[in-house]
C-alpha cells in the first residue's frame, strides 16, 4: 500500500489498466471511484472515503484495504502472513469467512501464523518449521493444538 497516496490508488495498483477500469487506454475514474467505494462497504474499511490518505488509516483498516485489493480479483492462490492481526473479531470473521469461500472455490491459501486456532479453524494441513526446517506435515483432523506446539518448539510428535 502506498501511505502517501489516496486509498483509491493504493486499492487499485496494478489494475487500473485493466476493465472496467480502463476502455481503449482511457481511464475510468468514476468506475474506479465506484469500485473502491463498493470495497469499503463490503469490507467495512472506515475511512471518509477513496481520497483518504492511506497513511492515516488504522492497522486494522489498513489490512481490510490490502485484503480487499487482492480478494477482489479472485486470484488462483492466496498467500497471507498474519493475516487478522490487529482487526477486531467481527473484521477477523469477515476474512476467515472470505479465505474459506475463496477455498471453496478451488483456491489455494496458504496461512502463515501463529495464531495456532486460526490455522485449525482455517486449515485443511498446517506444515511446521522449526529453525529452518520442516518438522511436520499434518492434517488438522490428526492434531491437535498441543502436538503443533511442541513442533513448532523443535519436539517431536508422539508416534
Amino acid at each position: 500500500m502506498l501511505s502517501a497516496a489516496p486509498l483509491a490508488d493504493s486499492m487499485l495498483l496494478a489494475r487500473i489498466i485493466d476493465a472496467p477500469f480502463s476502455r481503449y487506454g482511457w481511464l475510468d475514474f468514476a468506475a474506479m471511484r465506484r469500485w473502491v467505494l463498493e470495497q469499503m462497504q463490503r469490507f467495512d474499511i472506515r475511512a471518509a472515503g477513496p481520497d483518504t490518505r492511506t497513511g492515516t488509516l488504522s492497522g486494522g483498516n489498513l489490512q481490510k484495504a490490502l485484503l480487499a485489493r487482492v480478494l477482489a480479483f479472485d486470484p488462483l492462490v492466496l498467500v497471507a502472513a498474519q493475516p487478522t492481526r490487529g482487526l477486531d473479531m467481527a473484521a477477523r470473521d469477515f476474512v476467515h469467512a472470505q479465505f474459506l469461500a475463496l477455498r471453496g472455490r478451488g483456491r489455494g491459501v496458504l496461512i502463515i501464523s501463529e495464531d495456532l486456532d486460526e490455522l485449525f479453524a482455517l486449515s485443511d494441513r498446517i506444515v511446521v518449521m522449526y529453525e529452518g526446517r520442516l518438522v511436520g506435515d499434518v492434517a488438522t483432523g490428526e492434531t491437535s493444538i498441543s502436538e503443533i506446539g511442541l513442533l513448532m518448539t523443535g519436539g517431536r510428535k508422539a508416534a
